[in-house]
This record gives C-alpha cells, sequence and structure tokens, in this order.
C-alpha cells in the first residue's frame, strides 16, 4: 500500500513541479506588459493565457520517453507516437480505475473474529446475530447423553398400587381350590386370578421396558465435532427423545401381538376351559367314547366363536352365590384378550372392591385395601374408563419428564476457539485501501501494453499505406 501511495505521489508532483515553474518564470517575464493592461481587462487576460498554456499543456503531454519506440523511428515520429500513447494510457486508466471502484464499492467481504476460551454467555450472543455463522469447534467430539439428559419415568396410579402385588392376590384367592370344583365356568372367579396376574406382569414388564429404553438411552453418545447452537441442540435432542417415546412402546405391543398371536394360532385351551370345551360322546357302535375340544361361542358378541377368533367377550359376573356383574371387567375366549378390553374403574370404587373381596371368600383382613384416588387422575394422561389395551399401548407411563442441560453439554463439549463469521459492504476506506493496492499493478501493465499496442497499430498502419503504395504503383505502370 505504502509503495503504491509513493507511486501515485511521484507521478502527481513529477507532472505538477514543472508545470508550476514554467508559469511562475513565464509570469515574470509578461510583469511588465500585465502593468500596462486596464483592470478591467486584466481578467480576460489572465483566462485567455491559462487556456492557451492549459492547450499546449495538454496537447503536448507526454509520459513516455522516445526509446519506448524503438530506433527506426524518427525523433519528431516518436514524439507523436508518445502523445498518441499517453492519450491511450489515460484512457485506459480511467476505465480500469471506474471498474475497480465498482467492483469494489459492490463487492461483499468476508470477515472473520476469533474469540478464544468462550464462555456460554459470548457463544448465546453470537448465535443471536442474524447476519452470521459461529464455529466453535469441540474438544470432546463424543458426549454421552448422560451427562446432561435427566429422564425421571412416572407411571399409571395402577402399578404401584397394592392390587399388583402378589401378597393381595394370594389373599383373595386362597380359598378357590376348596369351591372351584362346583362353580360355573363362567363365574369370575375363575378370572380373577389371571387377570389380577397378567396386570401385575404387564405392569412389571412395561415399567422394565421403560427403563430399559430409558437407560439404552442416556448410555448413546452425542457426536458433534461443532459447538450446536441452543435451538439446534433443543431440536435434535427432542427428536431423539420423541423416537425413543414412539418406538419403546410399538416394539412392546408387537411384542405382546406376537405372543397372543402364538397361543391362539396354535389352539391351545386354556386351564379355565374358557375357549374350548370337553365333549364326551360314544361311539356309534357303543364300544368306546370320544372326547372331543369344542370352541366355545360367546352369544353376546353376535355368536363369536373362540375357534375363528380370541376376541369374543361378555360380561363378567359372580355366580355364587348371587348372579352379580363385575364392574366394567370382561371375561372371554383368553384372560389376556378380557382383560385388555375391561378397564380399572373397579380399583376407583370401594363398593365394587368390596364385592370382589365378599365374594372370593378370601381373608377378609388381608385383602383390607383403598380404593385408587380418583382425583389424581385429573392431572393425568389417562381416564379413569380408559381400557388396560390403551394403557398397554402407551406403557402405563403418565410422562416422561426430561431434563436437558444445554450448559453441562457445554461444558463437556469445551470449546477452545470460536470463530464468528459475517458478510461485510465495501467501505470508502476499504475502497480507497482496494485501489491503492490495485494502482501499482495497474500502472506498470499500462506502462507495458499501451507502447506495444501503438506499435502494433503503427505497424498494421505502415504496412496498409506500403500496400496501397505498391497498388498505385502497379495501377500507373
Amino acid at each position: 500500500m505504502f509503495l503504491a501511495i509513493y507511486g501515485g505521489l511521484s507521478l502527481a508532483l513529477s507532472l505538477l513541479a514543472p508545470l508550476k515553474i514554467k508559469l511562475v518564470v513565464r509570469f515574470q517575464h509578461q510583469s511588465l506588459s500585465i502593468e500596462r493592461i486596464s483592470i478591467i481587462t486584466l481578467p480576460r487576460v489572465y483566462y485567455q493565457w491559462f487556456s492557451q498554456t492549459m492547450r499546449k499543456k495538454v496537447t503536448d503531454f507526454n509520459l513516455f520517453e522516445a526509446y519506448s519506440f524503438g530506433r527506426n523511428v524518427d525523433l519528431i515520429r516518436k514524439i507523436q507516437l508518445g502523445r498518441l500513447t499517453t492519450r491511450l494510457y489515460i484512457c485506459f486508466y480511467c476505465v480500469g480505475i471506474t471498474i475497480l471502484i465498482f467492483y469494489s464499492s459492490f463487492k461483499q467481504r468476508t470477515i472473520t473474529e476469533n474469540f478464544y476460551n468462550p464462555s456460554l454467555v459470548l457463544t448465546q450472543q453470537l448465535n443471536t446475530r442474524q447476519n452470521g455463522t459461529v464455529e466453535c469447534p469441540c474438544t470432546r467430539t463424543s458426549i454421552p447423553l448422560h451427562e446432561f439428559v435427566t429422564i425421571q419415568t412416572s407411571f399409571h396410579e395402577i402399578c404401584t398400587s397394592t392390587f399388583v402385588k402378589d401378597e393381595w392376590r394370594e389373599a383373595l384367592t386362597i380359598n378357590f381350590n376348596n369351591i372351584s370344583s362346583f362353580l360355573n365356568i363362567n363365574n369370575y372367579r375363575h378370572f380373577l386370578s389371571a387377570h389380577l396376574q397378567f396386570l401385575s406382569g404387564l405392569c412389571y414388564q412395561a415399567m422394565k421396558h421403560v427403563n430399559d429404553s430409558v437407560r439404552s438411552f442416556t448410555s448413546t453418545s452425542l457426536i458433534t465435532s461443532r459447538l450446536l447452537s441452543q435451538s439446534s441442540f433443543d431440536k435434535q435432542l427432542s427428536n431423539l427423545l420423541y423416537q425413543t417415546e414412539v418406538h419403546a412402546p410399538t416394539l412392546f405391543a408387537n411384542a405382546l401381538e406376537l405372543v397372543k398371536s402364538i397361543n391362539h394360532g396354535n389352539a391351545l385351551m386354556t386351564v379355565y376351559a374358557s375357549n374350548y370345551e370337553f365333549v364326551a360322546r360314544k361311539s356309534q357302535k357303543d364300544i368306546s367314547t370320544v372326547l372331543y375340544a369344542l370352541p366355545i361361542t360367546y352369544k353376546e358378541t353376535q355368536n363369536c366363536s373362540c375357534g375363528l377368533q380370541s376376541k369374543c367377550l361378555t360380561q363378567a359376573v359372580f355366580t355364587w352365590p348371587r348372579h352379580v356383574k363385575v364392574k366394567d371387567f370382561l371375561i372371554g375366549c383368553l384372560p389376556s384378550e378380557s382383560f385388555l378390553a375391561s378397564t380399572l374403574e373397579c380399583f376407583f370404587d370401594v363398593d365394587c372392591i368390596n364385592l370382589i373381596r365378599n365374594y372370593t371368600s378370601g381373608n377378609i383382613h388381608l385383602t383390607h385395601v383403598l380404593a385408587l384416588n380418583d382425583r389424581s387422575m385429573i392431572h393425568s394422561r389417562f381416564q379413569i374408563n380408559t381400557t388396560v389395551k390403551e394403557l398397554v399401548k402407551k406403557l402405563f407411563m403418565e410422562e416422561w419428564p426430561t431434563n436437558i442441560s444445554y450448559e453441562r453439554y457445554f461444558s463437556q463439549c469445551a470449546p477452545n476457539i470460536c470463530t464468528y463469521f459475517y458478510i461485510d459492504n465495501a467501505n470508502i476506506l476499504y475502497v480507497s485501501n482496494t485501489l491503492l493496492g490495485l494502482y501499482g499493478g495497474l500502472t506498470v501493465v499500462l506502462d507495458w501494453w499501451c507502447p506495444q499496442l501503438v506499435k502494433l497499430i503503427q505497424r498494421i498502419q505502415n504496412h496498409y499505406n506500403k500496400k496501397r503504395r505498391v497498388c498505385s504503383t502497379s495501377n500507373i505502370t
């Protein structure tokens, strides 16, 4: 830049200094004649003298020495070519400077700023800027999610209640073996123990599956070579959590559905004889008795046969000593299918719980239990009349309270440097620096190229004139 400034000043002084000296000398020579001119005509005389002088200077202005045009050209021709080259030089110089000014004015430049050992506040401030990008390389590219993610699981109230405990179920069904032989097959006492065991197993497996999914999720690592902005970080973690929340219930439901399909497809008979019953029939010759396993038909669901499907259902009732319906419990081909179609409303009703206790002939003292609190369901994602199947689809999960700490993620990433890139429009200082920087190169190119162009034009012109003279001579001859 300093060399460019030096070149510009040298050029300007070389042009102005001789002109100034000549003007002073000429002014001294003409001082006597000027004194005789009247004051009225003095400005006009000065103007005429100045315009003639400047016209002559412009006409005779020459930046190129005579040796620039070779030895085969006479001195007068060299002076003419020098003046022509100077005018060509000035034209190209003005065009070049104009192009550089426009180019520098409209060109956008990328500015880089480095921040060493940045703090969390600084990186957040840089990310909030609209016209730039921030890059902060992490010193630790693989970070386990448990370093900054905490998940607390919360399940349906039934899974932490007394109703899923083996002690309560065993105390409730302690006398079943003594009375089951003379009970009707449709009596709910046959299904109650299976339903309670199934409920306990569902809660246990669902909670285990959720905890395993959470453990698997938090044990994975977030791999990032650069620090994520808080918005990108929250979005990426939210997507990962959403995938876990969606996939975990799907995997559990698919596994349960597979087990049910295998049981029904193999036509396995339950120990409660709820899907198939044995029927003894004598042969035609009364020689032997044939035992047949015939599917049971539940007429309350449009003559549904357990041989065709496993989801045949009917209302659960106690048939002894009196015929009493059990609130919102169902029985059917399979205890699992009937319980999935049932709801848990009975466990919220003290009268329904006491009905079960009284009709099961269990230990009246050990089976005393409080009903579930229906007020707690106000803040629950489930309704009291939600079916068990819907609860299983959601893994009995009330919510996935998750704590994601961006501060802990930042401390684990621990960037040593942050680089901020932004686009800035050109200003006067930038344009001036660009022009000064390119001035030297432009003058060097024009100093060499303009004389070469003029000499090329002269050669073409000489060749053309010579050819014309030859043609004229031949025509005369």
